[in-house]
C-alpha cells in the first residue's frame, strides 16, 4: 500500500511507502477502522489504539490520545498524523480525523432505525435531565446528610427526616405504580438550551430504581432495584462532550479493567470520575464523599438526587440493540419483522379465528388476532387501555404451552409484566414462568428452578 507524506495536513500522491517515512513525518491515510484496544498512560490518560485497513492487505496502527475523538470500528476515515515507531512497529499518532460517508445511499430500514435511536436518545435525555427551576416537582436534592442507597447495600434504606423529601415521597407514595422513583449521584450541572432559552439544568450522573415504602415506625425507606446503579452518559454532554465523542468515549471507558473489576459500585464510580479528572472534564479537587453530601455547583457536585421518571436502564440497551441492527445489510433487515412493517414482505390480512386453549373469556377480534401470532411473521395489536390487550397475552400464553413452545414477553416497564404474570398464577401453578429484569426479579430465577426440579 503506498501512501504519501504531506506537511500541510493535504493528502498527497501516492509514491512513498509507511516504512519509508522518517519518524514524526505528517501523513494522510484513508481506511476503515478496526476493532480497539483501550490502554493508559503512566499518568492516567486514557487512548485508544486500532487498526486501520487500509485496502490490498496493508493495515497500520493508529493511536488517539483523547479516547472521546477515536472512531468507531468499522467506520471509514482520513487521518492525519505523526509517524512514529514503538516495540518494532509503524504507529500513527493521530492529530486530526474525519469520516467519510459512502456514497451509497442508505437503505429506508437503516435511516428508520437510526432516526427511532435519535429519538430514543431525545425522550431518554428529557428524562434523565431537570431544570433547576422544577426542583419540588419533578425531584428533590439531598445536599446534607448520608448517600446509602447507590453507593452502600442494595438492602432497605432509611432517608432522613426532611420536611420536603418526606412530603414529596408521600405523594409519590400515594401516585402508586404510576409512577417510578429513581435515586441519582453525584448530579452533574450545567447549561443548555431549552425550547430557546438558555437553562440551568441537572442530570444524575448514577442512577438505580428504587421501591419506596413506610417503615413500621413511620419512617420513609428506598430499596434499590439493582445492585449495579446506571451510568447517565448524557450527562457527559453537560460535562462539555458531544454525542459522537460520547458514544466512542464511553465504550473505551468501559473496557477498561479497573471499570470491570470495580469491587463495588462506589469503586466504579470513583473509577469513572478518576478518568473523567484526567480528561479535563471534571474539576480535579472534587472527591465522592458519600458520608457528607454537598451543596449543587457547576460540574459535578457530592449532591444526591431523588426523581420519577418512567424509563430506567432498559432504553438504553434497546438503543444499543438498535445501533447494532443499523449496521446489518438492507437484505437480512428486510426478512425480518422491519420488512413487514417497510413492505418487503407483504403483511396479510388477519387470518379467520381459529379454535385455541383459553383462560380468559374473548372475543373474535382477539381470538383473530391470536390466530395471527401463531401464523403471520409479526402480528401487531393496538388499543387504549381496557381493550382486553393483556386478556389476550395470557390466552396467547396459554395456547403457545399447550403447543409445547416458549414464549417472550417482554415490557418497557415492570408493571406490564406484573400483570399478565399475576393472571397466569391465578389460573394455574404450571407451567412456572421465569421472570427477569431487575435484580428482585432475578433473585426469584434459583428458587423457581428449584421448584420445578423438586415440586411439593
Amino acid at each position: 500500500m503506498m501512501i504519501g507524506p504531506s506537511k500541510s495536513g493535504k493528502k498527497a500522491p501516492p509514491g512513498t511507502s509507511l516504512t519509508e517515512l522518517r519518524v514524526g513525518e505528517t501523513v494522510v491515510v484513508e481506511g476503515m477502522v478496526g476493532e480497539w484496544t483501550v490502554r493508559r498512560t503512566r499518568s492516567g490518560e486514557v487512548f485508544v489504539k486500532a487498526p486501520l485497513h487500509m485496502g490490498d492487505g496493508a493495515s497500520v496502527w493508529c493511536v488517539w490520545w483523547q479516547a472521546r475523538s477515536a472512531p468507531q470500528p468499522g467506520h471509514r476515515i482520513r487521518v492525519r498524523g505523526e509517524v512514529q515507531f514503538y516495540d518494532g512497529n509503524v504507529e500513527l499518532h493521530v492529530r486530526e480525523t474525519t469520516l467519510l460517508f459512502d456514497d451509497r445511499p442508505t437503505a429506508l430500514e437503516q435511516r428508520l432505525l437510526r432516526f427511532y435511536i435519535a429519538c430514543l436518545e431525545a425522550e431518554q435525555m428529557r428524562e434523565l435531565e431537570f431544570a433547576l427551576a422544577d426542583g419540588g416537582r419533578q425531584f428533590v436534592l439531598l445536599e446534607a446528610g448520608e448517600e446509602r442507597v447507590i453507593t452502600g447495600e442494595a438492602t432497605w434504606t432509611d432517608l432522613p427526616e426532611d420536611p420536603q423529601l418526606t412530603q414529596w415521597l408521600s405523594r409519590r407514595l400515594l401516585a402508586g405504580r404510576a409512577e417510578q422513583v429513581f435515586v441519582g449521584y453525584p448530579v452533574v450541572a450545567g447549561n443548555r438550551d431549552r425550547n430557546g432559552v438558555p437553562s440551568k439544568v441537572l442530570s444524575p450522573f448514577f442512577y438505580v430504581p428504587v421501591e419506596i415504602e413506610r417503615s413500621a415506625s413511620g419512617i420513609l425507606r428506598v430499596l434499590p432495584e439493582t445492585s449495579l446503579p446506571e451510568l447517565n452518559v448524557f450527562a457527559l454532554e453537560l460535562l462539555g462532550m458531544s454525542r459522537e465523542e460520547r458514544v466512542g468515549f464511553v465504550e473505551a471507558i468501559e473496557e477498561l479493567e479497573e471499570i470491570q473489576t470495580a469491587s463495588s459500585a462506589r469503586a466504579r464510580m470513583e473509577a469513572w470520575l478518576n478518568i473523567l479528572m484526567a480528561e479535563g472534564l471534571v474539576e480535579p479537587d472534587f472527591c465522592l464523599v458519600p458520608e457528607h453530601l454537598g451543596p449543587l455547583k457547576d460540574g459535578v457536585s457530592n449532591t444526591c438526587i431523588i426523581y420519577t421518571g418512567e424509563r430506567g436502564p432498559i432504553i438504553r440497551n434497546l438503543i444499543e440493540d438498535l445501533e447494532e441492527l443499523s449496521t446489518l445489510p438492507a437484505d437480512e433487515l428486510r426478512r425480518g419483522p422491519l420488512g413487514v412493517l417497510m413492505g418487503a414482505i407483504p403483511a396479510l390480512a388477519p387470518p379467520p379465528a381459529e379454535p385455541h386453549p383459553t383462560i380468559i373469556p374473548t372475543n373474535l377480534t382477539q381470538d383473530r388476532a391470536i390466530t395471527s401470532a401463531f401464523s403471520a411473521p409479526l402480528t401487531v395489536v393496538t388499543g387504549p387501555p381496557g381493550t382486553g390487550k393483556s386478556q389476550l397475552i395470557v390466552n396467547a400464553v396459554a395456547s403457545a404451552v399447550v403447543r409445547e413452545e416458549k414464549v417472550c414477553f417482554a415490557s418497557k416497564n415492570n408493571q406490564a409484566v406484573d400483570v399478565i404474570f399475576e393472571r397466569l398464577a391465578a389460573v394455574s401453578d404450571e407451567p412456572v414462568p421465569i421472570r427477569a429484569g431487575t435484580t428482585k426479579y432475578r433473585g426469584n430465577i434459583a428458587l423457581t428452578n428449584s421448584t420445578r426440579a423438586c415440586p411439593s
